[in-house]
């Protein structure tokens, strides 16, 4: 990995950005697509890291994509924070809107339907608690990234030390 997989992230992460829409999420699958969405592009992306890693089999190459992993999280995260203030204001539009069933039917595990407001209220109530969770979900794998970088860094140190 030289730098030709980070340019290749770098150019894909400004088309993610500049491609990404916070005006409409549509749910292909209805409210499934809510209890699961996770941004597709940001997946995508990771799926290529993880490709070009699989190539290496040493340890030390396969570390040397840590800086990428991270990059696309914190991009993710960003645009998770943009998606989650857009449904917190109301600002981003939620088609199709699942209906009260459906709303009732797959989120009883999870949620408790209020019957007080409308529908449209608890989708959005919903899809902000559900982008919630994706955003801590997503903090604790950068938690995660940033320890295995401090951990690299200072096993570097450790052998420059040995080295003299």
């Amino acid at each position: 990995m030289k730098g030709g997989m980070i340019t290749r992230i770098n150019d894909e992460l400004k088309a993610i950005e500049e491609n990404f829409s916070i005006e409409e999420l549509f749910l292909k699958h209805g409210i499934i697509s809510l209890m699961f969405y996770e941004p597709l592009e940001f997946q995508q992306l990771i799926i290529k890291i993880n490709m070009e890693r699989d190539k290496h089999s040493d340890t030390q190459s396969r570390l040397m994509f840590i800086p990428l992993y991270k990059k696309v999280y914190l991009a993710q995260r960003k645009k998770l924070l943009e998606l989650f203030d857009a449904v917190k204001n109301r600002t981003i539009k939620i088609i199709p809107e699942p209906t009260r069933e459906e709303m009732q039917t797959y989120t009883n595990e999870s949620w408790e339907y209020l019957p007080d407001i409308s529908n449209s209220e608890n989708v959005y109530l919903y899809a902000f608690l559900k982008r919630k969770k994706n955003y801590i979900f997503l903090e604790s794998i950068l938690q995660f990234i940033i320890m295995i970088e401090a951990t690299m860094l200072g096993d570097c140190s450790a052998i420059d030390m040995m080295m003299k």
